[in-house]
């Protein structure tokens, strides 16, 4: 979650629910997006979170579903493929690793934002790690009913 008071501190994570709101957020660039941020453990993760080719970095497939606005590839919102993500451990004594969001950019063919406040949407996110199945999650959410500016 991005504070809304001081748009350059780091962006605070917070567990997504079933059907919970999520901010469409403007971000410094002045590009809109839905940020979704990733937690997990007991994964195998690189040492250089930004070795993009190692074969151990961690991949997401990913595809966002908004009611009324799936206007891109595959019929989807958005949808990423291979994707990789680069995890940090985190010092809360448990072993969690985090990466801070994935930036699910507003399409261009969204040619009104505010229609989308207030929709009900999908997110389905496969996390591939090296050695290990696929972890996978489907969550229902709500788009917020506005537009986070900066």
């Amino acid at each position: 979650m991005f504070d809304p008071v001081d748009p350059f501190l780091p962006p605070v994570y917070e567990k997504v629910e079933p059907g919970a709101t999520l901010p469409v957020v403007r971000g410094g660039q002045g590009l809109l997006m839905l940020p979704f941020g990733l937690r997990g453990k007991n994964f195998v993760i690189t040492e250089d979170p930004n070795d993009w080719d190692n074969p151990k970095m961690p991949r997401v497939d990913m595809w966002v579903d908004i009611d009324g606005h799936n206007v891109g590839f595959g019929g989807h919102f958005a949808r990423l493929n291979n994707y990789s993500v680069g995890f940090y451990p985190l010092d809360d004594g448990m072993g969690t690793l985090e990466h801070m969001y994935i930036a699910i950019i507003v399409p261009d063919a969204i040619a009104d934002p505010q229609t989308l406040t207030g929709q009900p949407g999908k997110v389905h996110i496969e996390l591939n790690t090296f050695g290990e199945p696929a972890a996978i999650q489907e969550l229902e959410f709500v788009v917020a009913p506005q537009i986070q500016e900066y």
